[in-house]
């Protein structure tokens, strides 16, 4: 299968989306504050990036369910060309798609009150919902740790620095915002700013993410191309090219 994508184009649509969001977050909560109107006629529970069913979640779960998409794409690739881990970019590509109707239907928030409870969680695990995905998180890191080590150095790098970059929006500045709830509410600026930069860093971590694996599957199962384990000259996939 060809995927006629340019990761570059794609990246820098993914970039503008992106900025667009953060902006009409920016620009509504700026209104809400000084203009007198709590729902800005509206607009504000269309941006906020701490809400639920807007613009800001589609975005988030469509370019999950799309990442998914490229996952599965890249696992037959990979099982045709008789190459390792194939289950393991199945494997991804399943957690992709439960990230996304997470994303759409906030399923993780229904294990705060029964987590916290169990567990009398507060402070920086008030948000609950971070135990149980970063023990996920940690079940998933053997064969996550199996498939970066069959890629080329490129992919390894990038995936790598979209992980990182997700999971410190998705969990460590989530528990960072668990704790300004506690401590000076909803309604701080320190807060607001934590959600803005945690919101930013996620949508980025996964435009990250999309990037990678698509330049990953054009070199690789397009262009027939693999480099060295030292990510030099390149030489000929010996199971042939897709396209």
């Amino acid at each position: 299968m060809r995927l006629v994508l340019c990761e570059r184009r794609l990246f820098r649509l993914h970039l503008a989306c992106i900025g667009l969001l953060v902006a009409g977050h920016a620009v509504t909560h700026f209104m809400r504050r000084f203009g007198g109107d709590p729902g800005v006629h509206g607009l504000w529970p269309m941006f906020n990036l701490n809400g639920e069913h807007n613009l800001p979640s589609l975005f988030s779960s469509l370019a999950m369910l799309g990442a998914a998409a490229l996952l599965f794409v890249t696992a037959g690739a990979a099982r045709s060309a008789g190459r390792p881990n194939v289950a393991a970019w199945y494997l991804l590509g399943a957690v992709f798609v439960l990230l996304g109707i997470d994303e759409s239907l906030s399923l993780h928030e229904m294990l705060n009150r029964p987590v916290r409870e169990a567990l009398q969680l507060d402070g920086a695990l008030y948000f609950a919902w971070v135990v149980p995905y970063a023990l996920l998180l940690v079940v998933l890191a053997v064969p996550m740790q199996r498939l970066l080590g069959s890629l080329e150095p490129r992919a390894r790098r990038e995936f790598l620095v979209a992980g990182v970059v997700y999971v410190t929006g998705a969990l460590l500045l989530e528990m960072l915002g668990a704790r300004i709830w506690v401590t000076e509410g909803v309604q701080s600026r320190a807060y607001y700013l934590e959600v803005t930069l945690e919101e930013a860093l996620e949508m980025l971590g996964i435009a990250l993410f999309v990037r990678a694996l698509i330049g990953h599957y054009r070199r690789v199962f397009e262009a027939g191309l693999e480099p060295t384990p030292r990510g030099d000259v390149p030489r000929p996939l010996a199971t042939g090219s897709l396209t």
